[in-house]
Protein backbone atom coordinates (compact mmCIF):
# COMPACT_ATOMS: atom_id res chain seq x y z
CA UNK A 1 0.00 0.00 0.00
CA UNK A 2 2.85 2.40 0.82
CA UNK A 3 4.39 1.75 -2.61
CA UNK A 4 1.04 2.45 -4.26
CA UNK A 5 0.67 5.76 -2.43
CA UNK A 6 4.27 6.69 -3.32
CA UNK A 7 3.57 5.98 -6.99
CA UNK A 8 0.46 8.13 -6.76
CA UNK A 9 2.43 11.04 -5.36
CA UNK A 10 5.16 10.74 -7.98
CA UNK A 11 2.83 10.18 -10.92
CA UNK A 12 1.99 13.86 -11.65
CA UNK A 13 5.72 14.56 -11.97
CA UNK A 14 6.33 12.01 -14.73
CA UNK A 15 2.85 11.90 -16.30
CA UNK A 16 1.54 14.53 -18.67
CA UNK A 17 -1.61 15.79 -20.36
CA UNK A 18 -3.14 15.95 -23.92
CA UNK A 19 -1.75 17.11 -27.25
CA UNK A 20 -4.39 19.78 -27.73
CA UNK A 21 -2.54 21.66 -24.95
CA UNK A 22 -0.24 22.70 -27.81
CA UNK A 23 -3.03 25.03 -28.89
CA UNK A 24 -2.59 26.88 -25.58
CA UNK A 25 1.19 27.04 -25.38
CA UNK A 26 2.15 29.23 -22.42
CA UNK A 27 4.12 31.97 -24.11
CA UNK A 28 3.31 35.31 -25.71
CA UNK A 29 4.82 38.05 -27.87
CA UNK A 30 6.54 39.68 -24.91
CA UNK A 31 7.83 36.48 -23.33
CA UNK A 32 11.56 36.61 -24.05
CA UNK A 33 12.85 33.80 -21.81
CA UNK A 34 15.08 31.53 -23.97
CA UNK A 35 13.75 28.35 -22.33
CA UNK A 36 10.16 27.89 -21.21
CA UNK A 37 8.44 24.87 -19.70
CA UNK A 38 5.12 23.88 -18.20
CA UNK A 39 3.84 21.17 -15.88
CA UNK A 40 0.07 21.02 -15.46
CA UNK A 41 -2.38 18.65 -13.81
CA UNK A 42 -5.92 18.11 -15.04
CA UNK A 43 -9.00 17.15 -13.01
CA UNK A 44 -12.52 17.66 -14.32
CA UNK A 45 -13.87 17.86 -10.76
CA UNK A 46 -12.40 21.38 -10.49
CA UNK A 47 -14.24 22.71 -13.56
CA UNK A 48 -17.46 24.75 -13.78
CA UNK A 49 -19.79 21.95 -12.83
CA UNK A 50 -23.27 22.75 -14.16
CA UNK A 51 -23.70 19.22 -15.50
CA UNK A 52 -23.94 15.80 -13.93
CA UNK A 53 -20.85 13.66 -14.42
CA UNK A 54 -17.61 15.44 -13.53
CA UNK A 55 -15.93 12.10 -12.73
CA UNK A 56 -16.26 10.70 -16.24
CA UNK A 57 -14.94 10.97 -19.80
CA UNK A 58 -11.61 12.92 -19.80
CA UNK A 59 -11.43 12.79 -16.04
CA UNK A 60 -7.82 13.49 -14.96
CA UNK A 61 -4.27 13.72 -16.23
CA UNK A 62 -1.31 16.04 -16.58
CA UNK A 63 0.66 18.01 -19.18
CA UNK A 64 4.31 18.90 -19.52
CA UNK A 65 6.39 20.48 -22.23
CA UNK A 66 9.39 22.60 -23.05
CA UNK A 67 10.04 25.35 -25.61
CA UNK A 68 13.41 26.65 -26.76
CA UNK A 69 13.81 30.21 -28.04
CA UNK A 70 10.09 30.51 -28.89
CA UNK A 71 10.82 28.21 -31.86
CA UNK A 72 11.22 24.49 -31.11
CA UNK A 73 9.16 22.68 -28.52
CA UNK A 74 7.94 19.27 -27.38
CA UNK A 75 5.10 18.03 -25.16
CA UNK A 76 4.50 14.69 -23.46
CA UNK A 77 0.89 14.12 -22.43
CA UNK A 78 -1.40 11.59 -20.76
CA UNK A 79 -5.14 11.47 -19.97
CA UNK A 80 -7.12 8.94 -17.97
CA UNK A 81 -10.54 8.58 -19.60
CA UNK A 82 -13.66 6.68 -18.60
CA UNK A 83 -17.05 5.89 -20.09
CA UNK A 84 -19.37 4.93 -17.25
CA UNK A 85 -22.27 4.15 -19.59
CA UNK A 86 -25.46 2.63 -18.12
CA UNK A 87 -24.34 -0.96 -17.43
CA UNK A 88 -21.34 -2.44 -15.61
CA UNK A 89 -20.34 -4.49 -18.66
CA UNK A 90 -20.15 -1.39 -20.85
CA UNK A 91 -18.52 0.93 -18.28
CA UNK A 92 -14.97 1.03 -19.58
CA UNK A 93 -11.80 3.10 -19.34
CA UNK A 94 -8.76 4.03 -21.44
CA UNK A 95 -5.51 5.96 -20.95
CA UNK A 96 -4.43 8.23 -23.81
CA UNK A 97 -0.73 9.11 -24.10
CA UNK A 98 0.72 11.54 -26.61
CA UNK A 99 4.21 12.66 -27.54
CA UNK A 100 4.38 15.66 -29.88
CA UNK A 101 7.01 18.04 -31.20
CA UNK A 102 7.00 21.00 -33.51
CA UNK A 103 8.34 24.35 -34.68
CA UNK A 104 6.89 27.86 -34.42
CA UNK A 105 7.25 30.81 -36.80
CA UNK A 106 6.33 34.47 -36.29
CA UNK A 107 4.47 35.69 -39.37
CA UNK A 108 3.44 39.24 -38.45
CA UNK A 109 4.82 41.36 -35.61
CA UNK A 110 3.83 45.03 -35.35
CA UNK A 111 2.01 47.41 -33.02
CA UNK A 112 -1.45 46.36 -34.16
CA UNK A 113 -1.27 42.59 -34.65
CA UNK A 114 0.87 39.58 -33.98
CA UNK A 115 0.51 36.28 -35.81
CA UNK A 116 2.32 32.99 -35.44
CA UNK A 117 2.06 29.58 -37.04
CA UNK A 118 3.27 26.34 -35.51
CA UNK A 119 3.11 22.77 -36.66
CA UNK A 120 4.57 19.35 -36.12
CA UNK A 121 3.90 15.67 -35.62
CA UNK A 122 3.21 13.28 -32.80
CA UNK A 123 2.08 9.85 -31.71
CA UNK A 124 -0.94 8.72 -29.69
CA UNK A 125 -0.73 5.53 -27.65
CA UNK A 126 -3.79 3.95 -26.02
CA UNK A 127 -3.60 1.41 -23.20
CA UNK A 128 -3.19 0.93 -19.45
CA UNK A 129 -0.74 3.59 -18.26
CA UNK A 130 -1.51 3.44 -14.50
CA UNK A 131 -4.69 5.50 -14.77
CA UNK A 132 -6.76 2.87 -12.95
CA UNK A 133 -4.19 2.50 -10.17
CA UNK A 134 -4.01 6.27 -9.66
CA UNK A 135 -7.78 6.71 -9.54
CA UNK A 136 -8.27 3.72 -7.24
CA UNK A 137 -5.58 4.95 -4.86
CA UNK A 138 -6.87 8.52 -4.83
CA UNK A 139 -10.42 7.44 -4.09
CA UNK A 140 -9.33 5.03 -1.36
CA UNK A 141 -6.85 7.38 0.31
CA UNK A 142 -8.32 10.86 0.05
CA UNK A 143 -12.01 10.54 -0.66
CA UNK A 144 -14.16 7.95 1.07
CA UNK A 145 -17.28 9.52 -0.49
CA UNK A 146 -16.01 9.19 -4.05
CA UNK A 147 -17.86 7.12 -6.62
CA UNK A 148 -16.73 3.58 -7.45
CA UNK A 149 -14.09 3.47 -10.18
CA UNK A 150 -14.54 1.94 -13.64
CA UNK A 151 -12.24 -1.10 -13.73
CA UNK A 152 -12.25 -2.60 -17.25
CA UNK A 153 -10.01 -1.31 -20.04
CA UNK A 154 -11.48 -0.96 -23.52
CA UNK A 155 -10.16 -2.78 -26.60
CA UNK A 156 -8.63 -0.39 -29.15
CA UNK A 157 -8.44 -1.21 -32.90
CA UNK A 158 -5.40 1.02 -33.40
CA UNK A 159 -3.42 1.43 -30.12
CA UNK A 160 -0.71 3.48 -31.90
CA UNK A 161 -1.69 6.41 -34.10
CA UNK A 162 0.67 8.89 -35.75
CA UNK A 163 -0.69 12.38 -36.31
CA UNK A 164 0.22 15.75 -37.78
CA UNK A 165 -0.95 19.01 -36.24
CA UNK A 166 -1.10 22.71 -37.10
CA UNK A 167 -1.79 25.70 -34.85
CA UNK A 168 -2.32 29.36 -35.75
CA UNK A 169 -2.52 32.32 -33.39
CA UNK A 170 -3.43 35.96 -34.16
CA UNK A 171 -3.39 38.62 -31.43
CA UNK A 172 -4.98 42.03 -32.02
CA UNK A 173 -3.41 44.66 -29.78
CA UNK A 174 -2.74 43.16 -26.39
CA UNK A 175 -6.30 42.20 -25.37
CA UNK A 176 -7.84 40.03 -28.12
CA UNK A 177 -6.65 36.89 -29.84
CA UNK A 178 -7.94 34.13 -32.10
CA UNK A 179 -6.46 30.62 -32.13
CA UNK A 180 -7.07 27.73 -34.52
CA UNK A 181 -5.81 24.18 -34.00
CA UNK A 182 -6.17 21.06 -36.11
CA UNK A 183 -4.79 17.53 -36.08
CA UNK A 184 -5.19 14.46 -38.30
CA UNK A 185 -4.10 10.89 -37.51
CA UNK A 186 -3.07 8.25 -40.01
CA UNK A 187 -6.36 6.46 -39.20
CA UNK A 188 -8.30 9.61 -40.21
CA UNK A 189 -9.30 10.59 -36.71
CA UNK A 190 -9.15 14.36 -36.34
CA UNK A 191 -9.73 17.33 -34.05
CA UNK A 192 -10.55 20.94 -34.99
CA UNK A 193 -10.52 23.63 -32.30
CA UNK A 194 -11.19 27.38 -32.50
CA UNK A 195 -10.77 29.89 -29.64
CA UNK A 196 -11.49 33.60 -29.18
CA UNK A 197 -9.75 35.17 -26.16
CA UNK A 198 -10.19 38.31 -24.10
CA UNK A 199 -6.91 38.89 -22.25
CA UNK A 200 -6.55 41.20 -19.22
CA UNK A 201 -2.87 41.49 -18.36
CA UNK A 202 -0.70 42.84 -15.61
CA UNK A 203 3.07 42.35 -15.40
CA UNK A 204 2.68 39.15 -13.36
CA UNK A 205 -1.05 38.37 -13.24
CA UNK A 206 -3.20 37.78 -16.31
CA UNK A 207 -6.83 36.71 -16.71
CA UNK A 208 -7.98 35.21 -20.01
CA UNK A 209 -11.62 34.52 -20.84
CA UNK A 210 -12.16 32.21 -23.80
CA UNK A 211 -15.06 31.10 -25.95
CA UNK A 212 -14.17 28.02 -27.96
CA UNK A 213 -15.63 25.49 -30.37
CA UNK A 214 -14.39 21.91 -30.78
CA UNK A 215 -15.06 19.24 -33.41
CA UNK A 216 -13.25 16.07 -32.26
CA UNK A 217 -13.60 12.73 -34.08
CA UNK A 218 -12.15 9.48 -32.72
CA UNK A 219 -13.63 6.49 -34.55
CA UNK A 220 -10.54 4.24 -34.49
CA UNK A 221 -9.50 4.55 -30.81
CA UNK A 222 -12.23 2.42 -29.22
CA UNK A 223 -15.61 3.07 -27.64
CA UNK A 224 -14.29 5.03 -24.66
CA UNK A 225 -12.43 7.60 -26.73
CA UNK A 226 -15.40 7.90 -29.09
CA UNK A 227 -17.60 8.77 -26.10
CA UNK A 228 -14.96 11.22 -24.82
CA UNK A 229 -14.91 12.96 -28.21
CA UNK A 230 -18.71 13.22 -28.12
CA UNK A 231 -18.59 14.84 -24.66
CA UNK A 232 -16.14 17.49 -25.91
CA UNK A 233 -17.97 18.51 -29.09
CA UNK A 234 -19.45 21.99 -29.30
CA UNK A 235 -18.98 25.36 -27.63
CA UNK A 236 -16.84 25.78 -24.51
CA UNK A 237 -16.19 28.59 -22.06
CA UNK A 238 -13.07 28.79 -19.91
CA UNK A 239 -11.18 31.21 -17.68
CA UNK A 240 -7.41 30.95 -17.40
CA UNK A 241 -5.48 32.71 -14.62
CA UNK A 242 -1.70 33.14 -14.70
CA UNK A 243 -0.20 34.41 -11.45
CA UNK A 244 3.57 34.32 -11.67
CA UNK A 245 4.50 30.69 -12.16
CA UNK A 246 1.02 29.41 -11.31
CA UNK A 247 -1.82 28.62 -13.72
CA UNK A 248 -5.46 27.82 -12.95
CA UNK A 249 -7.81 27.11 -15.85
CA UNK A 250 -11.48 26.18 -15.36
CA UNK A 251 -14.16 25.62 -17.95
CA UNK A 252 -17.32 23.90 -19.11
CA UNK A 253 -18.49 22.50 -22.43
CA UNK A 254 -21.59 24.61 -23.11
CA UNK A 255 -23.09 21.91 -25.32
CA UNK A 256 -22.66 18.82 -23.12
CA UNK A 257 -22.08 20.62 -19.75
CA UNK A 258 -18.94 18.55 -19.15
CA UNK A 259 -16.56 20.44 -16.82
CA UNK A 260 -12.78 20.56 -17.21
CA UNK A 261 -9.94 22.18 -15.30
CA UNK A 262 -6.15 22.48 -15.28
CA UNK A 263 -3.81 23.66 -12.54
CA UNK A 264 -0.03 23.78 -12.56
CA UNK A 265 3.23 25.64 -13.08
CA UNK A 266 4.56 27.63 -16.03
CA UNK A 267 8.27 28.45 -16.04
CA UNK A 268 9.00 31.52 -18.17
CA UNK A 269 9.37 35.29 -18.00
CA UNK A 270 6.46 37.61 -17.22
CA UNK A 271 3.87 37.74 -19.98
CA UNK A 272 3.37 41.50 -20.31
CA UNK A 273 5.97 43.99 -19.01
CA UNK A 274 3.45 46.86 -19.17
CA UNK A 275 0.10 45.11 -18.91
CA UNK A 276 -3.11 46.58 -20.27
CA UNK A 277 -5.40 48.90 -18.30
CA UNK A 278 -4.71 51.08 -15.27
CA UNK A 279 -7.17 49.29 -12.98
CA UNK A 280 -6.29 46.81 -10.25
CA UNK A 281 -7.45 43.21 -10.45
CA UNK A 282 -7.28 40.35 -7.97
CA UNK A 283 -8.15 36.68 -7.91
CA UNK A 284 -9.00 34.11 -5.25
CA UNK A 285 -9.27 30.35 -5.59
CA UNK A 286 -10.29 28.55 -2.45
CA UNK A 287 -12.06 25.73 -0.69
CA UNK A 288 -15.14 25.59 1.50
CA UNK A 289 -15.35 23.40 4.55
CA UNK A 290 -17.09 20.29 3.26
CA UNK A 291 -16.86 17.59 0.60
CA UNK A 292 -15.58 18.66 -2.85
CA UNK A 293 -16.48 22.32 -2.23
CA UNK A 294 -14.67 25.19 -3.98
CA UNK A 295 -15.07 28.94 -4.58
CA UNK A 296 -13.46 31.30 -7.09
CA UNK A 297 -13.61 35.10 -7.25
CA UNK A 298 -12.45 37.50 -10.01
CA UNK A 299 -12.26 41.15 -8.86
CA UNK A 300 -11.78 44.42 -10.77
CA UNK A 301 -11.15 47.83 -9.17
CA UNK A 302 -12.39 50.15 -11.90
CA UNK A 303 -13.16 53.34 -9.90
CA UNK A 304 -10.16 55.52 -8.93
CA UNK A 305 -12.52 57.63 -6.78
CA UNK A 306 -13.38 54.52 -4.71
CA UNK A 307 -10.15 52.47 -4.50
CA UNK A 308 -11.58 50.14 -1.84
CA UNK A 309 -14.56 49.13 -4.00
CA UNK A 310 -14.30 46.19 -6.40
CA UNK A 311 -16.73 44.54 -8.79
CA UNK A 312 -16.56 40.75 -8.70
CA UNK A 313 -17.68 37.61 -10.50
CA UNK A 314 -17.94 34.58 -8.23
CA UNK A 315 -18.38 30.83 -8.68
CA UNK A 316 -19.16 28.43 -5.84
CA UNK A 317 -19.52 24.66 -5.98
CA UNK A 318 -20.48 22.20 -3.28
CA UNK A 319 -21.30 18.48 -3.21
CA UNK A 320 -22.70 16.28 -0.44
CA UNK A 321 -23.14 12.51 -0.57
CA UNK A 322 -26.38 11.61 1.19
CA UNK A 323 -27.56 8.43 2.86
CA UNK A 324 -30.78 8.48 0.85
CA UNK A 325 -31.21 5.96 -1.95
CA UNK A 326 -33.11 5.75 -5.23
CA UNK A 327 -33.50 2.04 -5.80
CA UNK A 328 -30.04 0.53 -5.17
CA UNK A 329 -28.17 3.79 -5.84
CA UNK A 330 -26.78 6.34 -3.40
CA UNK A 331 -27.68 9.97 -3.97
CA UNK A 332 -25.50 13.03 -4.39
CA UNK A 333 -26.77 16.58 -3.91
CA UNK A 334 -24.79 19.52 -5.23
CA UNK A 335 -25.06 23.21 -5.99
CA UNK A 336 -23.28 25.47 -8.45
CA UNK A 337 -23.81 29.21 -8.07
CA UNK A 338 -22.68 32.11 -10.26
CA UNK A 339 -22.99 35.70 -9.08
CA UNK A 340 -21.84 39.26 -9.65
CA UNK A 341 -21.52 41.86 -6.94
CA UNK A 342 -19.35 44.30 -5.04
CA UNK A 343 -16.65 43.93 -2.40
CA UNK A 344 -15.38 46.66 -0.07
CA UNK A 345 -12.07 46.43 1.80
CA UNK A 346 -11.37 48.07 5.14
CA UNK A 347 -7.96 49.43 4.02
CA UNK A 348 -6.90 50.81 0.65
CA UNK A 349 -5.73 47.86 -1.51
CA UNK A 350 -3.34 49.99 -3.61
CA UNK A 351 -0.50 48.53 -1.56
CA UNK A 352 -0.15 45.50 0.70
CA UNK A 353 -1.56 46.11 4.17
CA UNK A 354 -0.31 42.78 5.58
CA UNK A 355 -3.74 42.36 7.21
CA UNK A 356 -7.00 43.54 5.67
CA UNK A 357 -10.73 42.87 6.11
CA UNK A 358 -13.55 42.94 3.57
CA UNK A 359 -17.27 42.56 3.10
CA UNK A 360 -19.17 41.53 -0.04
CA UNK A 361 -22.69 41.35 -1.45
CA UNK A 362 -23.82 39.71 -4.68
CA UNK A 363 -26.73 38.35 -6.71
CA UNK A 364 -26.97 35.62 -9.30
CA UNK A 365 -28.32 32.15 -9.94
CA UNK A 366 -27.79 28.80 -8.27
CA UNK A 367 -28.44 25.33 -9.64
CA UNK A 368 -29.15 22.51 -7.21
CA UNK A 369 -29.21 18.88 -8.35
CA UNK A 370 -29.89 15.49 -6.85
CA UNK A 371 -28.17 12.73 -8.85
CA UNK A 372 -27.33 9.05 -8.56
CA UNK A 373 -23.86 8.23 -7.23
CA UNK A 374 -22.64 4.81 -8.43
CA UNK A 375 -20.16 3.32 -10.88
CA UNK A 376 -22.69 3.94 -13.66
CA UNK A 377 -23.30 7.24 -15.43
CA UNK A 378 -25.03 9.66 -13.08
CA UNK A 379 -28.69 10.38 -13.72
CA UNK A 380 -30.53 13.52 -12.61
CA UNK A 381 -33.24 12.82 -10.05
CA UNK A 382 -34.14 16.49 -9.65
CA UNK A 383 -32.70 19.85 -10.74
CA UNK A 384 -33.72 23.39 -9.86
CA UNK A 385 -32.34 26.72 -11.13
CA UNK A 386 -33.12 29.57 -8.72
CA UNK A 387 -32.26 33.25 -8.13
CA UNK A 388 -29.67 33.86 -5.42
CA UNK A 389 -28.59 36.58 -3.02
CA UNK A 390 -25.44 36.15 -0.98
CA UNK A 391 -23.12 38.16 1.23
CA UNK A 392 -20.41 37.78 3.79
CA UNK A 393 -17.27 39.03 5.48
CA UNK A 394 -13.67 37.96 5.57
CA UNK A 395 -10.06 38.77 6.33
CA UNK A 396 -6.88 38.30 4.37
CA UNK A 397 -3.12 38.37 4.78
CA UNK A 398 -1.35 40.47 2.10
CA UNK A 399 2.35 39.82 1.44
CA UNK A 400 4.05 42.38 -0.88
CA UNK A 401 6.51 41.57 -3.65
CA UNK A 402 9.65 42.31 -1.66
CA UNK A 403 11.95 40.76 -4.27
CA UNK A 404 11.08 43.41 -6.88
CA UNK A 405 10.24 46.12 -4.33
CA UNK A 406 6.64 46.29 -5.53
CA UNK A 407 4.32 46.87 -2.52
CA UNK A 408 1.41 47.34 -4.96
CA UNK A 409 1.75 43.69 -6.08
CA UNK A 410 1.03 41.07 -3.45
CA UNK A 411 -0.10 37.56 -2.71
CA UNK A 412 -1.63 36.05 0.37
CA UNK A 413 -4.40 33.98 1.85
CA UNK A 414 -7.90 34.76 3.02
CA UNK A 415 -10.71 33.31 5.10
CA UNK A 416 -14.38 34.17 4.76
CA UNK A 417 -17.94 33.44 5.81
CA UNK A 418 -20.62 33.44 3.09
CA UNK A 419 -24.41 33.29 3.45
CA UNK A 420 -26.40 32.04 0.44
CA UNK A 421 -30.12 32.82 0.25
CA UNK A 422 -32.04 30.78 -2.33
CA UNK A 423 -34.91 33.07 -3.34
CA UNK A 424 -37.12 30.31 -4.77
CA UNK A 425 -37.77 28.89 -1.31
CA UNK A 426 -36.99 25.39 -2.66
CA UNK A 427 -33.58 24.12 -1.65
CA UNK A 428 -31.88 20.79 -1.01
CA UNK A 429 -29.69 22.61 1.52
CA UNK A 430 -30.52 24.66 4.62
CA UNK A 431 -31.80 28.07 3.49
CA UNK A 432 -30.03 30.37 4.18
CA UNK A 433 -26.87 28.29 3.75
CA UNK A 434 -23.83 29.44 5.78
CA UNK A 435 -20.42 28.43 4.45
CA UNK A 436 -16.87 28.98 5.71
CA UNK A 437 -13.82 28.81 3.48
CA UNK A 438 -10.27 29.87 2.76
CA UNK A 439 -8.26 30.54 -0.39
CA UNK A 440 -5.14 31.76 -2.17
CA UNK A 441 -5.16 35.44 -3.11
CA UNK A 442 -3.30 37.40 -5.85
CA UNK A 443 -3.55 41.17 -6.53
CA UNK A 444 -1.82 43.58 -8.92
CA UNK A 445 -2.33 46.92 -10.69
Amino acid sequence: MKKTILLFLLFPVVMTFAASSLSQMPFSVNDTAPVKAWLYSLNDGMGYNYGVDEDDFRTFGASSGICYNNFAFAAFDLHACTDRNNTIAHSLRMDEMSLAAGLRWNIVTNHFAYASLSGGAGMYSYGNYLGLMIQDTAHETFNSNARPVTQIYDAVPYPLQAYAWLNGNVMFGDMFSVRLYGELTHTRDYALLAYADLVLRKPVISMTYTLGYAVPHKASAGDVMQSVAGSERGFTFMSRIHAGYFLIERGVDLTTLQPFATIGLRFSSADAPAGNGAYRMSYTYGWLLGYNATAETHRFYFLPQAPCLAAFVRQMHREDVTNSFTGPERNLIKLQSTSIGAEYTLFNPEHANWINAFGFLGAGVTQECRTTHTILRAEVISAELSPLLHGGVGARIEIPDLINNRPDRYIGAEIWMNINCNLSGKSLYPNPLISFGWGMYFSER
